[in-house]
């Protein structure tokens, strides 16, 4: 840690600081810091996290919503003239955009 901080490869005081069960100081970095040191030893690709309990399966969320923009939909909500002239209000509600995401 103090290598790498020296080196200017980590910043200072980051990472996770813990004692392991032989009772050696370490620290754990994300993933995205150090990805060349990272360890790959299960079939997800690398160490979930020491702070992950061994042999647990980990859990994912996924999350989806979706929402509709109307061209139209605020039409009671406009600008008048000063002798109270305003525009023609549509019927319908106008084209629409709909978007949608999914969330990890």
């Amino acid at each position: 840690m103090k290598e790498l901080e020296e080196k200017g490869e980590t910043p200072k005081g980051s990472g996770y600081k813990y004692t392991n069960s032989k009772g050696v100081a370490m620290v754990k970095y994300h993933c995205d810091t150090l990805p060349e040191r990272g360890a790959t030893n299960n079939n997800l690709g690398g160490n979930l996290s020491i702070c992950f309990p061994i042999g647990q399966k980990m859990l994912v969320i996924f999350g989806h919503n979706e929402c509709i923009f109307k061209q139209y939909t605020v039409t009671g909500k406009q600008w008048y003239g000063p002798n109270g002239e305003a525009y023609v209000v549509p019927k319908d509600d106008g084209a629409g955009i709909m978007i949608s995401a999914f969330q990890s």
